[in-house]
């Protein structure tokens, strides 16, 4: 095998070799965004460190936050929907008794009163 051609196998191996431990340790590295964020910055974190928090109040304070996170992503995706419905009625694509049939039922979906 001449020189030239061991050296491009070689550099051609380390190339893919590369990228796969970089594709394999980013994750590691920039962890996606969680809902952790929100705990650590309302200072639920801090309060343990204070000793205002046992470590079982702490974990329930997060459930209590993330329950809290959960329902305020429902309530918005509810509104964006809801939004829609009124612009297709507002171009009167829908009657108003076909919006608020559809209406009641994206309400009974999020379970909106």
């Amino acid at each position: 095998m001449p020189p030239v051609l061991f050296l491009l196998s070689c550099f051609i191996l380390f190339i893919i070799i590369f990228a796969a431990v970089r594709l394999a340790i980013s994750p590691l590295i920039y962890p996606a965004e969680t809902d952790k964020k929100d705990v650590d910055e309302s200072g639920l974190i801090k309060l343990r460190d204070i000793d205002v928090f046992s470590n079982d109040e702490l974990n329930d304070a997060i459930e209590i936050f993330y329950k809290k996170g959960y329902e305020n992503r429902e309530y918005e995706a509810y509104l964006k929907y809801a939004k829609v419905l009124k612009d297709l009625k507002e171009t009167n694509y829908f009657t108003e008794e076909a919006y608020n049939e559809k209406m009641e039922k994206l309400k009974n979906y999020y379970g909106i009163k």
